[in-house]
This record gives C-alpha cells, sequence and structure tokens, in this order.
C-alpha cells in the first residue's frame, strides 16, 4: 500500500503544472491516513491478542499446578485412608497394639 501512495506521488510530481492534481492530492492523501489507521489498528490487536494469549498460558500453567497439587493430596489421603469399624474390634487393635508394645 505504501508503494502505491508513493507511485502517486510520484506522478503528481512528474505531471505538468497544467494538470489539475488537486483532487488525486486529496484522495492520495486520504488513502495514506486509512492506511495508517489500519496498521494502527492491527498493531494494537497483534498487542491484545499477544496479552490474551500470555493471560492464557498463565492460567494453564496455574491449572495444571493446582491440578498436580490436588492429584498428590488426593493420594496422599488415599495411602491414610481410615476405615470404619465397630468398637468392639476397636478395643481389639488397641489391645493387639498395646500388647505390641510391651514386648
Amino acid at each position: 500500500m505504501s508503494d502505491l501512495i508513493n507511485e502517486g506521488r510520484a506522478l503528481i510530481a512528474d505531471a505538468d503544472s497544467s494538470s489539475d492534481t488537486t483532487d488525486l492530492e486529496q484522495k492520495l492523501d486520504m488513502m495514506e491516513a486509512r492506511w495508517h489507521d489500519i496498521v494502527e489498528f492491527s498493531e494494537q490487536q497483534t498487542r491484545v491478542i499477544d496479552d490474551r494469549l500470555s493471560l492464557w498460558q498463565d492460567y494453564r500453567q496455574t491449572l495444571d499446578s493446582i491440578s498436580q497439587s490436588l492429584d498428590e493430596v488426593c493420594q496422599s489421603v488415599h495411602e491414610h485412608r481410615v476405615t470404619s469399624c465397630d468398637a468392639e474390634q476397636a478395643t481389639q487393635l488397641l489391645h493387639l497394639y498395646y500388647v505390641s508394645v510391651q514386648l
């Protein structure tokens, strides 16, 4: 687009002084301004996308870290799982433990 604008300006510069190039100059100015706006907008959108991508990557890393921590906690809880028993079984287990400690 910049090349096209430059070519238009070169044509205006090469035109003889008797031809009216005012309309062409105005159109080139408008085209250049629009092009500048498009470039600026696309750069802004690129920054927004980059920022959002960075946020998404941070989110995924945090999610993975939390997931790993939860897996470890679940494994630990599973290893230390307490089973229920009635009072008589508990008394017998305590008695066996007490006897084994005394030996």
